[in-house]
């Protein structure tokens, strides 16, 4: 039984050289798959970091954006309410000027607003009580005229003019707002250049 056991002993030999190479393989297959799960991690990792820096740079890109916007409109905003505050001012001023302004600024821009026929100019109650509003009512020649109308109408300054159902508002604050664009133009360029 000698042969017998020596076969046996052989072949337990060879079995446990043969576990002992597959053992070794799989532990060697075992770090390469670690290894390469590990690298695989860490370039992920590296990925996920890259893609978190780059939103979170767009984040602070878009906030920079959005509060550069906000300051640009709250500036727009005062520089809206600065000209208004300046036309008001201007409005508030012309009506103001003293009679022996005001009377001949009425005359120039009545005249400049008549029509043919008849209009009927109509000023707010404050002008009317003015010392020689009276003259405002006269002839223009080339079928043209002016008269006062007593009624006083709800305006800030200035004149309305009446021809029948057509009225033409020149009052100050209207005449402003017609020519509000290219005076804040204007202001624009003088206040904020």
């Amino acid at each position: 039984m000698s042969g017998t056991q020596d076969m046996i002993a052989r072949i337990l030999a060879d079995a446990e050289a043969e576990g002992a190479r597959i053992e070794e393989q799989a532990r060697n297959k075992a770090g390469a798959l670690l290894q390469e799960a590990g690298e695989q991690a860490e370039e992920s990792k590296r990925r996920a970091a890259e893609e978190a820096a780059k939103q979170a740079e767009d984040i602070v890109r878009s906030a920079r954006s959005a509060a550069e916007l906000i300051r640009r409109n709250i500036l727009l905003e005062k520089r809206r309410g600065l000209i208004a505050d300046v036309l008001d001012g201007t409005v508030r001023a012309l009506a103001a000027l003293p009679d022996e302004t005001y009377l001949p600024l009425l005359l120039r821009l009545s005249e400049a607003a008549a029509r043919t026929g008849e209009g009927v100019l109509r000023l707010n109650a404050r002008d009317l009580a003015r010392p020689g509003t009276a003259a405002l009512s006269r002839d223009l020649g080339g079928g043209r005229s002016i008269r006062l109308s007593e009624e006083p109408a709800a305006i800030d300054g200035g004149f309305l003019l009446e021809y029948g159902e057509l009225e033409m508002n020149s009052s100050f604050s209207a005449l402003l707002e017609e020519k509000r664009e290219r005076l804040e133009d204007l202001l624009n360029r003088e206040l904020f250049g």
